[in-house]
């Protein structure tokens, strides 16, 4: 099963102003066709207007991606998820035997402070 969720109201939506719709198909060719139909620009929703139409590129040419890794996040995690994340690059190749793509180390700014806020601790009367 593949998802995407699109920027907030990227897709046209009749519903609530809280949710963020998008399609989910069982294969990615599916979802890429799905999304093209239904990212076309609805000419009744003006933020709809704000976005451009799908891009139709091929991608039937493998290109090296770039994946971000926030190492301060995962040194918080359980040995079992480090792990796997560490072996990313030597497991993942392309049919050629080669990286897809390249790891870069990342930083998220206010990623503590934004944790609190989601996570506070429990109340202390101390």
């Amino acid at each position: 099963m593949y998802g995407l969720k699109p920027t907030f109201r990227r897709l046209e939506n009749t519903g609530s102003t809280a949710i963020t719709t998008g399609p989910l198909s069982a294969t990615m060719l599916d979802l890429k066709a799905t999304y093209r139909v239904l990212a076309q620009p609805e000419p009744s929703d003006v933020a709809g207007q704000l976005f451009a139409p799908p891009s139709t590129a091929s991608t039937t040419t493998p290109q090296m991606k770039t994946i971000g890794m926030y190492k301060t996040w995962f040194a918080r995690a359980d040995y079992s998820i480090i792990a796997i994340c560490q072996n990313m690059p030597k497991s993942h190749r392309s049919l050629s035997n080669k990286p897809s793509y390249e790891v870069v180390d990342i930083e998220i700014p206010y990623m503590a402070e934004g944790q609190k806020r989601m996570h506070p601790a429990p109340y202390s009367p101390n």
